[in-house]
């Protein structure tokens, strides 16, 4: 408490009334009584003109009762539960200290913007008790104001209400079955999944790879969908997690041609790109007695280095340079089957290859300082490949555009001539080449 800027120490606070009183003596004319009042943080100040003698409007200053009070502006703190908190109880008590008020008609309560009335405040404690029931699960916003004769209040809360758990997931796969088999490259998928938030805690797996084609019915608490299978042995895992816990389910089954010969290449998958000239492949070959009764192919060409044993092709191949057709085709009494993909070598690598396009020609004349140097750049994966100098300083805000071949750089010039070197690497070597540019 400050008198004209001087702190009094000799005065009286009742917290429960929020009154401060002391006796105090004023000037002659005008005085300024300053309060400031801090809990928990949170501070507050209030200031009050005083004249003391005749006013200027000849107005008189009724100076004597020496006892005044003043009364503190309201004061809210949430008590539970915490701001931004995440909640599994479905009935809960909102609790909040509101002090420096008569009664609760001072105090006003809103829920997610609507008023709310079945509050109850305690005036000894000046605590105050919001009730939910039921809650959704949702985001909930709770505003509390309230209001005296020296102003008003208000503090905001929010919580997240979150559905509690029954324990750690429970997963059953329940299509495809345990040692199914069919003649379909399709078949039906469907789990039971509880205990589930999400799906970002669910993960699918087929054939060792993660499979997202699904969709989740929360309500149900089921996943279902289509599996796109391979002739021979699938796997299908399903993995669900919460935070007590997590859990799996497995099947495996098969996929049999019953009398036509089954026939699919598995590895490498169709339109692939070949970094080297040598690959493997490997296919499923199902109703053959013999390896006489396959044929591969490679760019039509009849092509007779492979085994096969337990149903399983394997072969070792040189690709040509360009897009190679590989064909597996079997045949039986009941007729024939074949299985094509398509593979793409692009050569053996080379070192990288630089040609400046801005400037197209070395010892080119501007007149601005700023420009923006372009340069096709092949045989790099990425901007990290290349290294850019002008005048010996390394650049290092370089943009590569892979499906063009190009790389970019804003350029800051020096008076007279800039020396543009660029060095680009791969795993074969590098490559430098250089240009000028002359700033009038």
């Amino acid at each position: 408490m400050f008198l004209n800027d001087f702190e009094l120490k000799n005065f009286s606070f009742n917290s429960s009334s929020g009154t401060i009183k002391n006796s105090i003596y004023l000037d002659e004319g005008k005085n300024k009584i300053k309060i400031i009042y801090n809990h928990n943080g949170t501070e507050e100040t209030a200031t009050y003109d005083v004249r003391c003698g005749e006013s200027d409007d000849d107005t008189n200053f009724d100076n004597n009762n020496e006892d005044q009070d003043t009364l503190m502006k309201p004061y809210i703190d949430f008590l539970y539960p915490a701001s931004g908190a995440t909640i599994d109880m479905k009935n809960i008590t909102v609790k909040a200290l509101v002090k420096f008020i008569e009664n609760k008609y001072n105090i006003d309560v809103f829920i997610d913007d609507e008023p709310f009335y079945a509050f109850v405040y305690d005036e000894n404690s000046e605590t105050l008790n919001i009730e939910l029931k039921n809650l959704e699960e949702k985001e909930y916003d709770i505003k509390v104001e309230a209001a005296n004769s020296s102003g008003t209040f208000e503090k905001n809360l929010s919580f997240y209400y979150e559905e509690p758990l029954a324990g750690p997931p429970e997963v059953l796969i329940n299509s495809p079955r345990n040692g199914f088999t069919t003649e379909d490259k399709i078949a039906i998928f469907k789990a039971s999944v509880e205990n589930l938030k999400d799906t970002k805690d669910l993960t699918v797996y087929l054939n060792g790879e993660i499979f997202k084609d699904y969709d989740y019915d929360k309500d149900r608490g089921i996943i279902f969908g289509y599996l796109p299978i391979e002739l021979g042995t699938n796997t299908v895992k399903v993995e669900a997690r919460n935070k007590l816990g997590s859990n799996f389910d497995e099947v495996s089954f098969k996929c049999k041609m019953e009398h036509l010969p089954g026939v699919q290449i598995t590895t490498p998958k169709n339109g692939v790109i070949a970094g080297t000239a040598l690959i493997y492949v490997e296919a499923i070959v199902q109703n053959v007695k013999k390896s006489t009764d396959v044929l591969m192919f490679i760019n039509g060409s009849p092509y007779k280095s492979f085994t096969l044993s337990n149903e399983k092709l394997e072969s070792k191949l040189y690709l040509s340079k360009g897009t190679n057709e590989i064909v597996v085709k079997a045949l039986n009494d009941s007729g024939s089957s074949a299985d094509t993909i398509n593979v793409t070598f692009s050569g053996p690598p080379t070192k990288p290859e630089i040609l400046f396009t801005n400037p197209a020609k070395s010892n080119t004349t501007v007149s601005d300082k700023k420009y923006t140097l372009e340069a096709k750049v092949t045989g790099i994966k990425h901007s990290s490949f290349v290294k850019l100098y002008v005048n010996e300083l390394l650049i290092d805000d370089i943009e590569y555009y892979k499906d063009e071949n190009v790389i970019k750089a804003d350029l800051k010039l020096s008076k007279g001539i800039n020396i543009i070197k660029l060095i680009a690497t791969n795993d074969t070597g590098s490559t430098t080449e250089s240009t000028r540019i002359y700033l009038e």
